[in-house]
């Protein structure tokens, strides 16, 4: 795994500041051109207590990228819906969940986004579901946080190449970690002040545990705890602009958002003290 040059003039400068700024709503942190449609009825699944879905109400610009999310360890998926609500509005169709048990572990976690995958592709094909037909199924992503970000790159090393992105929010393992199977390219994203998940380090230990030939992507934020990640935490803007700019460019193979992962934006945020560290292969 590469260093990113781009942060190595920056790091000790990050160190030195007091805490990390939010970044300004703009491009992928501004909300999207799409209005938001939702759904919760006839949703029903071993996998997961209680689901939502939500779409782009312009249908005719579809078929549009899926992608699964849930929160971690006690966290239901209205914690969420401050991320999912802006990858919708930004053109994805997402499956919001609460796993059959969000006191369980790893697996759990892993469970809810693999019928979470399995439930996008079953209302795609339903003639009575409003996502008939709207889901582009060969652009599939995972998403989740703490042990859910563990679970999904935990199906995601199962699901292979039936999942096309993975990210990883503070994702925190309890097992072994083992993800030499994931073949999705992935983003790891992470706080510096994470007491849950531990010291970045503890970070390398998961980026590095996937193959190295991927597309992958690990961002330490400074400033941010482990609890910033679900609602009502602090520095969403930063952390949809990572998100927003990876599933554009995973799912919709679509560069526009590339200099926020490589390229100028990133570098401000680097030069701003909002990036702790930062490594990636693309």
């Amino acid at each position: 795994m590469k260093i990113n040059p781009l942060i190595l003039g920056a790091m000790a400068m990050s160190l030195a500041l007091p805490g990390c700024k939010d970044v300004t709503v703009t491009g992928p942190s501004a909300k999207g051109p799409y209005s938001m449609c939702r759904y919760t009825k006839d949703l029903p699944s071993d996998g997961h207590w209680s689901a939502r879905i939500s779409y782009p109400c312009e249908t005719g610009d579809g078929p549009f990228p899926a992608v699964t999310v849930t929160g971690g360890f006690t966290n239901v998926k209205e914690q969420m819906y401050w991320m999912s609500n802006h990858l919708t509005e930004h053109g994805f169709i997402v499956i919001t969940m609460t796993p059959n048990n969000p006191f369980g572990f790893n697996p759990v976690f892993e469970r809810a986004h693999k019928s979470g995958y399995e439930q996008i592709l079953a209302q795609n094909e339903d003639g009575d579901s409003p996502i008939f037909n709207l889901v582009d199924t060969a652009n599939i992503g995972l998403l989740g946080y703490s042990y859910g970000g563990a679970g999904a790159l935990l199906a995601a090393n199962e699901l292979g190449d039936r999942v096309q992105s993975v990210v990883g929010l503070a994702p925190v393992f309890t097992a072994p970690v083992e993800l030499s199977h994931v073949n999705a390219p992935n983003l790891v994203l992470g706080g510096v002040n994470d007491t849950v998940l531990g010291p970045p380090t503890a970070m390398d230990l998961i980026y590095n545990a996937m193959p190295p030939d991927l597309q992958s992507m690990l961002i330490i934020l400074n400033g941010v705890g482990h609890t910033d990640f679900v609602e009502p935490g602090n520095y969403h803007n930063l952390m949809k602009s990572y998100v927003v700019s990876w599933l554009t460019l995973t799912l919709k193979h679509d560069e526009v958002y590339l200099p926020y992962i490589n390229g100028s934006k990133h570098q401000e945020y680097a030069t701003d003290g909002r990036i702790f560290r930062a490594e990636f292969d693309l």
